[in-house]
């Protein structure tokens, strides 16, 4: 994996390795474009936890932790939640368009 802008872990927000993932098809196992809007689906979402308890040093990392820091982007229209019949589905905001 390579670090996207050079950001260590301690200095990356979950957006930033998102988008890292995101644009490295090594981990498409795991998280992928569903479409050309910037929607996203986690496929293996502990997956994508424990990588991010990697990134972060925090080894009890888990998809309930990671969602709940999703959570906080919800309100600065970074990232929202797709409500849809696919589960794990998100979609980058205004921000990014």
């Amino acid at each position: 994996m390579v670090l996207w802008l050079g950001l260590s872990g301690s200095q990356i927000q979950l957006w930033q390795f998102l988008l890292e993932l995101l644009t490295d098809a090594e981990f498409r196992p795991m998280i992928q474009w569903i479409g050309s809007d910037g929607e996203f689906q986690f496929i293996d979402p502990e997956a994508v936890a424990q990588l991010w308890g990697q990134r972060k040093s925090k080894p009890m990392m888990n998809y309930e932790k990671l969602s709940r820091a999703l959570r906080y982007y919800y309100d600065g229209d970074m990232i929202a939640k797709v409500l849809s019949y696919v589960s794990h589905v998100y979609i980058f905001g205004a921000f990014f368009k």
